[in-house]
C-alpha cells in the first residue's frame, strides 16, 4: 500500500485519514459500508477506534459507561471489520483504548499500517509503555494527539517514551475536538513552534463544524504550511444527526477535499531554481528584446548607441545576463532597423 510514503518528513503527499471515531453506533455494517465507500481510493486511510472492554477505559460512574455498550463491537467482529479493510486495499489505523485492543494489533499486524494512542491514554503509563513497546518491536508508526497537553508534557512525553521509536515512526496530530472547535482556538501558529522544538512529522486533525463555510479553507492553508496528514471525521451521511456527526465530512466530500489537496500540491511543485516549462515559456513571450535601432552595414562595430529594446514576436538568443557582451562586435552581415539582435549576426 506504500503508507509510509506519507510519513517523511519532507512528504507531499496527501494522506486524509476518515476517522470513524464511535459515528458507527455499535453497527458492524456501517463500518462495512465505510469502508466499501473508500475502496479504490487513494491518498485515503481509514481510523478505527477500537474499545473492547470498557472497563479498561471507564470508571462505572464516567456518564458514558452505561451508554457505551450500545457502541461496542466484540474482539472478533472488529477482526473481520479489519481484515475486509485489507481486503478492500483501504489502510488501516488503529486507535486502540484498551489493552485488548492492543492484542488485535498484535494478531493482524500484517493488516495494520499505523497506531495512534488517543489523548485521552497518554496519562495511563502502563498503557502508554505496553503501546510503544509494542510499535518499537514491530516498527509501527505512532500517530499521538498532542493537543491538551503543555510543552512541559510533551518534552515528558518525548524523553520517557517515544524517545524508544525511531523518529521517523512518531506523528504528532494536533487538533481538539469541541463538538465542534471554533477557529479562534484552533492556533494553527502552534503547529510551527511544535515542528521547531521536537522534530518529528505533524499532522493536522480538523474537529471544525461540517458546513463551515471555510472548512476546506483552513484545511488547505495548513497544507501550505507543509503539512501533509489531515484527519477529517467521517459519516455515511453528511449532516444527519449521530455521534460525532458535528464535525464529519461523507466520503464525497472528503474525496472532494483530498482531490482539492492534491491541485494545491501541484502549485506548489517543488524547491528548484528552474522555471516551470510554463513561466519558461512565458518569460520569452513577455520581454523586451534588443534590436537594431537603424539599418546596419556589415563590420559595423556595434555598441549600446546601435540598439533599442522592445517587445517582440521572436524571442533574443541573448538574454538579461550577456546583454552589454555584444558591445564592441562587428556585424557579419548587413542589418535592418528593429531586426532582433542575434548572435549569428555579430562576429
Amino acid at each position: 500500500m506504500g503508507f509510509k510514503k506519507y510519513l517523511d518528513n519532507d512528504s507531499k503527499d496527501v494522506l486524509i485519514i476518515a476517522e470513524t471515531a464511535f459515528s458507527h453506533e455499535g453497527s458492524k455494517e456501517y463500518l462495512i459500508e465505510m469502508i466499501n465507500q473508500l475502496a479504490g481510493h487513494e491518498n485515503i486511510a481509514i481510523k478505527l477506534q477500537v474499545l473492547i472492554d470498557k472497563d479498561d477505559y471507564l470508571t462505572p460512574d464516567n456518564n458514558v459507561y452505561q451508554k457505551v455498550d450500545e457502541w461496542l463491537l466484540s474482539y472478533y467482529e472488529w477482526k473481520s471489520i479489519i481484515e475486509y479493510a485489507y481486503s478492500k486495499n483501504v489502510p488501516v489505523i488503529i486507535a486502540v483504548l484498551d489493552l485488548k485492543a492492543l492484542d488485535l494489533v498484535n494478531e493482524l499486524k500484517e493488516k495494520v499500517q499505523a497506531i495512534e494512542i488517543h489523548p485521552s491514554c497518554i496519562p495511563d503509563i502502563n498503557f502508554m509503555n505496553a503501546v510503544v513497546e509494542k510499535c518499537k518491536n514491530d516498527d509501527f508508526p505512532l500517530f499521538v494527539g498532542i493537543s491538551g497537553f503543555s510543552f512541559n508534557e510533551i518534552t515528558f512525553m518525548m524523553d520517557k517514551y517515544l524517545n524508544l521509536l525511531k523518529r521517523e515512526n512518531i506523528i504528532f496530530m494536533y487538533g481538539f475536538q469541541n463538538y465542534p472547535t471554533d477557529f479562534e482556538s484552533i492556533n494553527l501558529n502552534r503547529l510551527d513552534i511544535m515542528g521547531e522544538t521536537f522534530h518529528v512529522k505533524l499532522g493536522y486533525a480538523d474537529h471544525t463544524d461540517y458546513n463551515h463555510e471555510l472548512k476546506d479553507t483552513l484545511v488547505a492553508s495548513v497544507y501550505g504550511k507543509g503539512i501533509n496528514i489531515f484527519e477529517i471525521h467521517y459519516v455515511l451521511e453528511y449532516g444527519v444527526d449521530r455521534i460525532d456527526y458535528i464535525t464529519a465530512y461523507d466520503s464525497e466530500r472528503i474525496f472532494k477535499l483530498r482531490n482539492q489537496l492534491n491541485q494545491l500540491k501541484t502549485a506548489f511543485g517543488e524547491k528548484t531554481r528552474t522555471m516551470s516549462k510554463a513561466e519558461g515559456i512565458y518569460s520569452k513571450k513577455f520581454r523586451k528584446v534588443p534590436v537594431f535601432k537603424g539599418d546596419f552595414a556589415k563590420g559595423t562595430v556595434i555598441d549600446m548607441s546601435h540598439v533599442v529594446f522592445k517587445r517582440a514576436n521572436i524571442h533574443s538568443d541573448i538574454d538579461i545576463i550577456d546583454i552589454q557582451k555584444f558591445t564592441g562586435k562587428k556585424l557579419s552581415c548587413n542589418v535592418l532597423e528593429n531586426q532582433i539582435v542575434e548572435l549569428k549576426v555579430l562576429e
